[in-house]
């Protein structure tokens, strides 16, 4: 692939998602990062993202900015570790079509809301390189327990 135009990653404690959004502006200036956060709604994430990327730019003595974010935090499912039986079914599928172990926490809350918004989103995606960033898997996926099941 010559040219990404669309990231798609969990956003847990934003420091993936820092060196992510940094990163694509330096390789790739045109892409857009979506972040899919697990845990947090966007102005509690804010902060630290703004934090983080003050400490890259002082240590890469670079000026890095969150231009490229759209940031998700319609996909929660009641928080960090829980999910919804929809997240879950994406989960199963991806694992038993795909072979890519997800997990309902991380990376298949990622996934799920990756779906979601190419299907609702089609003309805005059509013809465009998007990649997904699997950041977990099998470990979060064999301690999901049913009772984090939003209900």
């Amino acid at each position: 692939v010559s040219d990404i135009d669309y990231v798609f990653l969990a956003c847990g404690t934003g420091t993936t998602l820092t060196g992510i959004c940094a990163g694509m502006q330096f390789f790739f200036p045109k892409a857009k990062v979506f972040a899919i956060s697990i845990a947090r709604r966007y102005e509690q994430e804010k902060t630290v993202l703004e934090d983080d990327m003050q400490i890259l730019n002082s240590n890469l003595n670079q000026s890095y900015t969150f231009e490229n974010l759209i940031f998700l935090d319609k996909y929660l499912c009641g928080g960090y570790a829980h999910y919804s039986n929809e997240l879950f079914d994406s989960v199963k599928e991806c694992i038993s079509h795909e072979g890519m172990v997800v997990d309902p926490t991380y990376s298949g809350k990622a996934l799920w809301g990756m779906i979601n918004e190419l299907r609702a989103n089609p003309v805005q995606f059509a013809g465009k390189n998007v990649l997904f960033w699997n950041t977990g898997g099998i470990i979060n996926l064999l301690s999901t327990k049913d009772d984090n099941k939003v209900k």
